[in-house]
């Protein structure tokens, strides 16, 4: 069974500033997303900004990577707020209830950014389960006066987090 546990949040930011010797490669600068080794600096700042504030971990982390003006060392800072975990347990059925309803509420906003659907709560939606055949795919029922336009059939689309969602409307 899933655990779930509660998290403590300071309320004061910290700053933390880790120093490196610059080595990065050409591609890691024309590549700073892929980059593996700007990639460790992050991790591994992120990770003493925690250890040295005592926390499990630092919620609402913004990262700078910056060379020095001579380029011989990058400084990574990372800011946030510690946390702590506390209180585990494992989940209840009313866990579930409200994961259940996190996910329909992803895929709502997903179909309503993408002008499929009216703006609606996810409590209208009902049922909504997996595909026994397909553990990947969320079954959703909406009603046909949430539709934009002549979208009157079912429709996929690709929401956070799950591979495919089919839509069945349903008639009121």
């Amino acid at each position: 069974m899933p655990l779930l546990s509660e998290i403590s949040v300071d309320t004061v930011r910290i700053r933390y500033q880790q120093e490196f010797v610059n080595n990065l490669t050409e591609k890691d600068v024309n590549e700073p997303l892929s980059s593996s080794a700007i990639n460790y600096m992050k991790d591994y700042s992120l990770t003493q900004a925690a250890f040295n504030n005592n926390a499990d971990i630092i919620v609402c982390p913004l990262i700078d990577v910056k060379t020095s003006e001579d380029y011989k060392t990058i400084t990574v800072t990372v800011t946030g707020y510690p946390g702590r975990y506390s209180n585990f347990r494992t989940c209840t059925a009313d866990d579930f209830e409200i994961i259940r309803m996190g996910e329909i509420e992803q895929v709502l906003q997903k179909l309503t950014d993408e002008g499929l659907i009216l703006p609606m709560p996810a409590s209208q939606v009902t049922p909504m389960y997996k595909d026994a055949k397909n553990p990947n795919r969320l079954i959703l029922e909406i009603p046909v006066t949430q539709l934009i336009g002549n979208e009157k059939s079912s429709e996929e689309v690709t929401p956070i987090n799950m591979k495919e969602v089919k839509v069945s409307v349903v008639k009121e």
